[in-house]
């Protein structure tokens, strides 16, 4: 895993503050239950090109008469690709243009996972994403869990960035219980081209902060339904 920059730590540091005007701070379940999660269906970031979508939306000469779906951040987000098992179900948008799953710089992501419903499993799931990261030598940014305003559940924050020779990714995981069932609703900012990850660092350090506020804001459970409508 690649040391947390100065600047990412600064850039953690101010998503907290920011975030504390909603959220109160919690503390992620110490001991997570033994939650099995196989054959999770690969995000957008890591499907080969042989991968075949359940469902996918038009390609890039998209018709203006597709319907949006999902709001966030000022744009229109257009349901793109849904894949899924017995464990998890997973569906991706992205922005109106950005039609090309190997072409996007914006996604949403909500995933369900079908066996979680409680904190603990929230958590499990967490630590598992973080895992991952670590594994494919990623940067965590920074993880937090904050208490909603009426006290009622956890969410938990994970951001980080993932990378490829021609591709930097910014990732801001929300984890949320709705309705007794566990999700990842799940914000990514890609940049292209190799020596991106300045770039990358910038745009963090400019938009970071708005970005995760804008996530733990959004209307988590509106996101989810439109999801399941899929």
């Amino acid at each position: 895993m690649k040391l947390m920059t100065l600047a990412a730590c600064a850039v953690f540091s101010v998503i907290v503050m920011a975030l504390i005007v909603h959220f109160t701070p919690g503390e992620i379940a110490a001991e997570p239950q033994n939650t099995t999660i196989v054959n999770e269906p690969a995000p957008a970031s890591q499907r080969a090109a042989r991968h075949t979508p359940i469902v996918e939306q038009p390609g890039p000469q998209e018709s203006q008469n597709v319907q949006a779906a999902v709001s966030f951040a000022g744009a229109q987000y257009v349901h793109r690709f849904s894949d899924g098992n017995e464990y998890v179900l997973m569906h991706e948008f992205t922005p109106r243009g950005q039609s090309d799953l190997q072409a996007w710089t914006e996604m949403l992501t909500v995933t369900n996972y079908r066996q979680v419903n409680d904190v603990d499993g929230l958590a499990t799931i967490a630590e598992m994403m973080l895992s991952m990261y670590e594994s494919a030598g990623g940067t965590i940014i920074g993880t937090t869990s904050f208490a909603t305003e009426d006290g009622t559940q956890v969410e938990l924050l994970l951001v980080g960035m993932l990378y490829d020779r021609t591709i930097v990714e910014a990732v801001f995981n929300r984890f949320v219980l709705h309705e007794g069932a566990g999700y990842n609703v799940m914000f990514s900012h890609r940049m292209y081209g190799e020596g991106v990850s300045e770039a990358m660092s910038d745009w963090l350090q400019k938009n970071g902060p708005n970005t995760a506020e804008r996530l733990m804001s959004l209307d988590a459970a509106g996101v989810i339904a439109a999801a399941s409508r899929k």
